[in-house]
């Protein structure tokens, strides 16, 4: 697909599933959930090395085989405020410099939550929260956008302050999650808790400011890209 001004942009998708007390999160094979789009000469890779190398001993995809497609030990049954490592980065693997985006998409629910006292907050009525924390570099990161308005997840787009060079690789936006103090038994063991991570890029020759390029990126994405952007 060509466009006048641009030789734009790769997409990588990568959907990471978390579970709470004692729900079960079955994670899908990584050629399954993990969608690329090409349109000219960017080219990244989404990836998540530590979280990759945590420990599995199950089967969890059914494939015949233990991987890092399965989901690791720490993250089948987490409990109230666990931390475990999760370190979305991206590498630039195309012949030009790029602008990188993330977009981090996280869970929330009405529940009860505590304080790291146990002290109940929000008088111990329920109310909307975040299901999982995180701390965002801000050394190579910014905020650019934030959607808090929806019922079951806040989205947050991150962009980088400065253009990813051919071949180098972004520091990781954050290094772990962890499950915020919630009480107990207020969500359906069947339900799982999901953490979508989708990253973008687009050349940053001739394209702007990183906000800048954002609006083009979204412009000129195809419909099955834009569909999957939720802070434009």
């Amino acid at each position: 697909m060509k466009r006048k001004w641009t030789r734009i942009a790769a997409v990588m998708a990568l959907v990471s599933i978390f579970v709470v007390t004692s729900v079960f999160a079955y994670f899908t094979d990584k050629d399954k959930q993990t969608n690329t789009f090409t349109i000219g000469d960017v080219a990244i890779d989404l990836k998540e090395e530590n979280w990759d190398a945590l420990p599995r001993s199950e089967d969890t995809n059914n494939d015949g085989k233990i991987t890092n497609d399965d989901i690791p030990n720490e993250a089948k049954h987490m409990y109230p405020t666990q931390e475990i490592e999760k370190d979305p980065s991206v590498v630039n693997q195309g012949s030009n410099s790029a602008w990188v985006y993330l977009q981090v998409t996280v869970p929330k629910a009405e529940v009860i939550a505590a304080d790291k006292d146990g002290n109940r907050l929000n008088g111990g009525k329920a109310a909307s929260t975040q299901l999982y924390e995180y701390r965002a570099d801000d050394t190579e990161w910014q905020l650019l956008k934030e959607n808090k308005q929806a019922v079951n997840a806040n989205v947050y787009l991150y962009g980088v302050k400065a253009p990813v060079a051919s071949g180098n690789q972004t520091v990781p936006l954050f290094e772990n999650v962890t499950l915020v103090n919630l009480i107990e038994g207020q969500l359906d063991p069947n339900s799982i808790q999901m953490i979508d991570i989708k990253a973008f890029a687009i050349q940053s020759d001739n394209t702007g400011t990183n906000m800048e390029a954002w609006s083009k990126y979204v412009n000129q994405a195809e419909d099955e890209v834009k569909n999957s952007i939720l802070v434009k």
